[in-house]
């Protein structure tokens, strides 16, 4: 259907309320494909054109009407972005006995591990380089299970251990969303510390079913699959549209 604009001319309604407007929603619906642009004909003469994913109509006298079928749902989609936390050593290796704590999860770093399957004693090593190494491994339960860490540790459960440098360790929330924001993290280490007490920067995506659509400052955006607030993927640019 067709509903005037707010800022239309004032008598400009009236060109709609008759057969043309009829004939002119039947056409649009079955000829205009929904992911196409549209310049206005030269002003003065019945146009098309989009404007912020919306189809707008022109009529001669110049007032503006927007094709309410078309409306998309207003503001630029987010995909879910993965919350994450850093720990940064100060180049000298944790004493032993020192833990790390992250999503419930208590790691101890030892001179040597206890016994071998020890749950979540963490190997200091030769450096403090080498300690991050096998804090990683153990919060992924990677290689090393049994020498570098007690092989009974299990996989975290909130966090996967990423990007690791000799000074910095980064955990990254398992699920996207701004519920990873909550996940805490604590250490009682004098050599080691985390940039807040919990995780950051997590990011719910803006949830749609597949096919849906959104548009913001001329541009519209598809969803390709169903996606809930923990997707990170599904949101595509499906056009850019034309200034009128």
């Amino acid at each position: 259907m067709l509903e005037p604009r707010s800022d239309a001319h004032p008598g400009g309604a009236s060109f709609f309320n008759g057969s043309l407007c009829k004939i002119m929603k039947t056409m649009l619906s079955l000829i205009l494909p929904a992911n196409s642009s549209f310049r206005f004909l030269k002003k003065g003469r019945m146009g098309l054109g989009f404007r912020d994913g919306l189809l707008i109509v022109r009529d001669p006298d110049g007032t503006e009407t927007r094709v309410t079928n078309n409306t998309l749902t207003e503001g630029a989609p987010v995909h879910g972005v993965k919350a994450t936390q850093t720990i940064t050593s100060d180049t000298t290796a944790p004493s032993n006995g020192d833990t790390v704590v992250i999503g419930g999860q208590t790691y101890t770093f030892k001179t040597a591990l206890s016994s071998s399957t020890a749950a979540n004693e963490v190997l200091i090593g030769v450096s403090a380089a080498v300690a991050l190494d096998n804090l990683k491994a153990a919060i992924n339960k990677a290689a090393g299970g049994g020498t570098t860490y007690g092989s009974d540790t299990v996989a975290n459960a909130s966090v996967a251990a990423t990007t690791n440098t000799d000074t910095t360790q980064v955990v990254e929330a398992l699920v996207a969303g701004v519920a990873g924001n909550s996940i805490a993290v604590s250490e009682t280490s004098s050599h080691l510390s985390w940039g807040a007490a919990t995780l950051e920067n997590g990011v719910d995506c803006t949830p749609a079913t597949k096919g849906e659509e959104r548009f913001a400052t001329n541009k519209r955006f598809l969803a390709t699959a169903d996606m809930d607030i923990t997707s990170t993927s599904g949101w595509v640019m499906s056009v850019t549209s034309t200034s009128l």
